[in-house]
C-alpha cells in the first residue's frame, strides 16, 4: 500500500469511529441496483422421499439449524438431482427474491475465466503481463511478468491491495499493479477479492464485454437466469468478487450445472476438464478458515466428496457429489468463512450416501409440513399473562394512539446515526447524513413510522401480528423491507416500541427501540449482524487481520479504533415530541 491510499483509509477509519460528524465517502460510486421484480418460480418440486430423503431427517436438520441462533438462518433450498425438495424462508424473510451472494460471485466468476480457455484465448499460464500490457505501468511490468490466471484463480498472487482499499480510490486495475506483495505469487494463500476482480478485468479486456453480459450469454441465458444484477466499480468493470445479487433457486442452478459436469438439458455449457480443475483442492488452506481448501474461485471439502460456494455473513451453497444433493441457505451471522455451526451441522446430515427411493412417510410429511408452515410465518411474541392476551388487538390500537405526533432529535451526535445499518452503508459505500426526527401516524395499513433523515424521508408501515412490506429508496439504495412491532413497557414503566427492520435482500436487519416517557425520547439502536463482528478479531494480531490499514498503527491504537468501531454498532439517541 502507498502513503496516500494508506492516509485515505485511515481517514475513513477515522470517519467511521467519530459519532459527531457524518461520514463521506472517499469515491463516488452512487447506487445502481433497481428493485427486484418478481419473476414466476421455475423450480421443479419433488417430494423428499421420492428423491432418497426422508422427511422427518429433514425435520431434524431445520429444527437444529433454526434453534442455533448464532447461525441466524434466513432461508433454505434443498434439493437433489435437480428437484427442489424444500424451499423456506424464515420468519419475514423472502426466499422468492434475489440475494446478495457477497463472496459467492467469486465461483460464478471463475466459469467465465472457464469458458475463455475453452475458447482458446487464455491458459492457466497466461500472464497478466499479456492480458492488460498498456494497462500496467512500465515500472511494473518486471515485477508482473510471471504472474499468472492460475494465481489469480488460487488466490495466490500475494498482492496487498484489497476489498478495503476499493473505498479509497477509483481505478482498481492501476491499484493493483502498484500494489505491494506479501510474498512472491504462487508460494501461498491470501484471501483477496481483488484477485476476482482482475480476473472481471480480464474478461472484458480479452472479449470487450461486461462479465455481466459474456456470463447473460454463455451462463444465465441457457439456465434460464433472467433476474440478477451485479455491481460494477467506478470504472464500469463488474466487481467480480462480490456484488452480485440472484435468486437462491437460480444460484442453486449453477451448482446442479457443476454436479451435471457442465451439461444443462442436453447442452455442454462448460467443459468438465475446467469444472474438475475448478473444484479440486489447489492450494492449501489454513484450518483456521474452516473445513475446506481452494480449487478455482471456489472452496473444496476435506472430509467429503463436495465442494462450497461461500460469502460472507452465512451466505453458503453446499454441493455435495455422492449424493447431488444441494443446500443453499442464507444466514445473517458474524462468519467470514466457515466457522459457523452450519458447517459441522450440515456435514452431519449430508455428507454421506443416500438411497435413490425411500417409502412413502405420511406421519414424516406431515411433521415437515407443519414445521415449515410454522417457521415460514412471523410469530409475534405473546404477554404471558391472559388479560394482556385476550386485549392484545385493543391494547395495541391504545398504545398506537399514545404515540401518534412528531418527534424532533436532540442529540447532538445524531448526525452519523442511520436508518440503514453501519455495515450496510459500509459494503455500499452510502453513509447516511444524519436523523433529524420521527413521526407516527395511522393510515388504512395502520400504524406507520415516517423516519426523518436530513436528505430524505421514508415511511415504514408497522406490522404486529404480520410484517409490513414495502420497497423503498433509502439514500438512493432501493430497497425491499419487512417491517415488525412489538409494544411492552420497560422496568420503569415506560412503554416501550420495539421495531426490527429486515432488508431482504442482503442478510441485515436494524433493530430500533423507542421508549417513550411523557414528552421526551429514547431511541436505542442495534444491528444484526453487528457489534460482535469484531469479537472476533486478535488484538496482537491486526497487520494479518486488516493489513492494508492497521500495518502501522500500534497494538493500543488499533484496538482503541476497533472498540470506537464498535460502538458505531450499538448507539442511543434522545429527542423530544413537538408540541
Amino acid at each position: 500500500m502507498n502513503v496516500v491510499t494508506l492516509g485515505r483509509s485511515l481517514s475513513l477509519l477515522k470517519q467511521l469511529t467519530d459519532t459527531s460528524e457524518p461520514t463521506l465517502p472517499l469515491i463516488d460510486t452512487p447506487p445502481a441496483k433497481p428493485f427486484f421484480e418478481a419473476t414466476p418460480d421455475t423450480c421443479r418440486y419433488a417430494s423428499p422421499e421420492s428423491r432418497g430423503v426422508s422427511s422427518s431427517m429433514l425435520c431434524d436438520y431445520i429444527e437444529e439449524i433454526y434453534n442455533d441462533k448464532d447461525i441466524n438462518i434466513q432461508s433454505i433450498i434443498i434439493s437433489r438431482n435437480g428437484r427442489t425438495l424444500l424451499k423456506l424462508g424464515f420468519d419475514a424473510w423472502e426466499v422468492d427474491i434475489w440475494k446478495c451472494a457477497f463472496s459467492q460471485s467469486k465461483s460464478v466468476t471463475t466459469l467465465a475465466v472457464g469458458m475463455l480457455m475453452e475458447d482458446g484465448l487464455v491458459t492457466p499460464n497466461t500472464t497478466l503481463v499479456e492480458i492488460f500490457g498498456k494497462k500496467i505501468p512500465a515500472l511494473y511490468k518486471g515485477k508482473f511478468k510471471d504472474m499468472t490466471l492460475l494465481h489469480l484463480l488460487t488466490m495466490s498472487t500475494g498482492i496487498v491491495f484489497n476489498e478495503a482499499q476499493c473505498m479509497t480510490g477509483d481505478n482498481w486495475i492501476k491499484e493493483f499493479f502498484t500494489s505491494g506483495s506479501y510474498f512472491e505469487s504462487g508460494k501461498s494463500f491470501n484471501y483477496n477479492s481483488l484477485n476476482t476482480y482482475m480476473l472481471s478485468a480480464a474478461v472484458s479486456a480479452l472479449t470487450g464485454k461486461t462479465l455481466e453480459s459474456f456470463l447473460d450469454e454463455r451462463l444465465f441465458g441457457p439456465l434460464g437466469i433472467t433476474n440478477y444484477f451485479w455491481e460494477k466499480c467506478p470504472k464500469g468493470i463488474n466487481k467480480g468478487g462480490w456484488g452480485l445479487y440472484i435468486k437462491p433457486d437460480d444460484l442453486v442452478k449453477i451448482g446442479q450445472l457443476l454436479l451435471q459436469n457442465g451439461e444443462w438439458e442436453g447442452r455442454r455449457i462448460l467443459s468438465e476438464k475446467y469444472i474438475r480443475a475448478a473444484t479440486t483442492k489447489r492450494i492449501d488452506v489454513p484450518e483456521g478458515m474452516g473445513d475446506y481448501d481452494y480449487g478455482f474461485q471456489i472452496w473444496t471439502a476435506r472430509d467429503y466428496d463436495g465442494f462450497l460456494f461461500n460469502g460472507m455473513l452465512g451466505q453458503n451453497m453446499f454441493c455435495f457429489r455422492e449424493s447431488g444433493i444441494i443446500i443453499a441457505v442464507n444466514s445473517g451471522n458474524t462468519d467470514t468463512f466457515q466457522q459457523n455451526d452450519i458447517f459441522p451441522i450440515t456435514h452431519k446430515y449430508f455428507a454421506r450416501s443416500f438411497e435413490d427411493s425411500l417409502p412413502r412417510d405420511r406421519r414424516g410429511e406431515k411433521r415437515l409440513k407443519k414445521l415449515t408452515d410454522t417457521l415460514s410465518h412471523y410469530r409475534p411474541r405473546r404477554n404471558k399473562h391472559f388479560s394482556e392476551r385476550l386485549f392484545r388487538k385493543k391494547n395495541i390500537a391504545k398504545n398506537c394512539e399514545s404515540i401518534l405526533g412528531d418527534y424532533r432529535v436532540t442529540s447532538r451526535d445524531a448526525v452519523s446515526l442511520g436508518l440503514t445499518p453501519v455495515l450496510m452503508q459500509v459494503v455500499q459505500n452510502n453513509y447516511t447524513k444524519g436523523t433529524v426526527g420521527y413521526s407516527f401516524g395511522m393510515d388504512e395499513r395502520g400504524l406507520y413510522l415516517d423516519y426523518k433523515e436530513t436528505d430524505g424521508e421514508y415511511r415504514l408501515h408497522i406490522g404486529f401480528d404480520a410484517p409490513e412490506y414495502e420497497e423503498l429508496e433509502i439514500m438512493d439504495e432501493k430497497c425491499r423491507i419487512a417491517t415488525v412491532g412489538e409494544f411492552r413497557y420497560n422496568e420503569d414503566d415506560l412503554l416501550v416500541l420495539k421495531l426490527k427492520v429486515d432488508f431482504l435482500e442482503f442478510p441485515y436487519s436494524r433493530l430500533i427501540k423507542f421508549i417513550f416517557d411523557r414528552e421526551s425520547l429514547e431511541v436505542i439502536y442495534r444491528e444484526t449482524p453487528g457489534r460482535e463482528l469484531l469479537s472476533g478479531l486478535d488484538m496482537g494480531n491486526l497487520s494479518k487481520n486488516l493489513p492494508a490499514v492497521f500495518s502501522s498503527l500500534t497494538q493500543a491504537g488499533a484496538e482503541q479504533i476497533i472498540t470506537r468501531l464498535g460502538n458505531a454498532f450499538e448507539r442511543t439517541a434522545y429527542g423530544r415530541k413537538n408540541v
